[in-house]
């Protein structure tokens, strides 16, 4: 019921946590979650009805009436702060959980720990975070039916600054040492590429070709450095 992309949000929940999903569709992270004892409590948020239903319907059909409490909240504005020590936002563009996040005071709180997997606007979301204060602690890079998914572990430091660029493409998957690290890097190493590839075709464009080349070369060296790494 669990595929890649969730488990991997799952495994950045601490052990016995008051466990909250936002946007949770089916409930299928806050079941497995339960389900293996992993959290005291679970809540299943969305902001519309209708997935609140089917997460109703997923609960029942496992059994765990009861255990995880369905509510219906904008975001994080109906969530009881209490009752939220570990908090997935996943599935969702990176800007909307950026403004779930801006949106939410008691999130400020460096005990509390956010779960993130921006289905689009990576970057976005990264330079986002340092500018309100959060860092990121740890990224799982997955790679499920052919597409790229990161999923980042965020805390609350109240030290906001701004990152660089390269940092907001990659930004803590190097420190991963596996092969799923580099299909990563390799993915927006081409991604830069074609970039630089159209550019090309304009005669206006050389100060923007070099940069995008050097993002390329960077890039290129995080992976060879990734390689050496698996070779030691």
């Amino acid at each position: 019921m669990i595929d890649k992309r969730l488990l991997a949000c799952a495994d950045y929940v601490r052990e016995q946590a008051r466990f909250c999903d936002i946007g949770t569709d089916h409930a299928y992270l806050p079941c497995y979650l339960v389900k293996h004892q992993r959290v005291i409590s679970a809540i299943a948020a969305d902001i519309h009805q209708n997935p609140l239903k089917s997460a109703q319907h997923t609960i029942e059909s496992m059994g765990l009436v009861g255990k995880i409490q369905l509510i219906q909240s904008d975001g994080l504005q109906q969530i009881p702060p209490e009752q939220a020590d570990d908090i997935v936002i996943a599935g969702m563009g990176g800007e909307l959980i950026a403004q779930i996040i801006e949106a939410c005071s008691w999130v400020k709180d460096e005990k509390k720990r956010l779960i993130l997997q921006p289905m689009t606007q990576l970057s976005f979301l990264r330079k986002r975070l340092y500018q309100l204060g959060y860092q990121i602690l740890e990224e799982t890079p997955v790679f499920e039916n052919q597409h790229h998914y990161t999923v980042l572990l965020c805390q609350y430091t109240g030290q906001c600054k701004q990152i660089d660029e390269l940092y907001s493409i990659v930004g803590e998957i190097p420190r991963n040492n596996t092969r799923e690290a580099i299909a990563f890097l390799r993915y927006q190493q081409k991604r830069k590429q074609k970039i630089v590839d159209g550019l090309k075709k304009s005669s206006q464009q050389q100060h923007n070709i070099q940069h995008y080349e050097f993002l390329v070369q960077q890039i290129q060296a995080l992976i060879i450095k990734q390689k050496e790494n698996q070779r030691e």
